[in-house]
């Protein structure tokens, strides 16, 4: 469940043989359908993505959510981003640093 801060926990536990509770790289692919999860999915990925060059790829088709609200949502989680050359494909997404803002 997206921005729930069990879950997250849950994927640290799972995960914490690596002895990691920050991520390089996230994947998505195909998991934006309506409005509601957009918000908690930014907020997820900011939790558990490096600040220190860690990118968030998201395969984005369109579905019933427009990019321009999840570019929105991403924005107000600090994040920046560069887009693929169509309407859909892969979005790299990258913590906004200090000198980006």
């Amino acid at each position: 469940v997206w921005g729930e801060p069990s879950q997250v926990e849950r994927v640290r536990q799972l995960l914490e043989p690596l002895e990691r509770t920050r991520y390089d790289v996230i994947l998505g692919s195909d998991i934006i359908y309506v409005d509601e999860v957009v918000e908690p999915l930014f907020g997820t990925v900011r939790d558990l993505l490096s600040a220190n060059g860690g990118v968030f790829l998201l395969a984005y088709a369109r579905r019933n959510v427009s990019i321009d609200m999840v570019l929105e949502v991403a924005k107000r989680h600090g994040f920046v981003w560069e887009t693929p050359e169509g309407p859909e494909g892969v979005y790299v997404f990258r913590v906004a640093s200090a000198t980006n803002d």
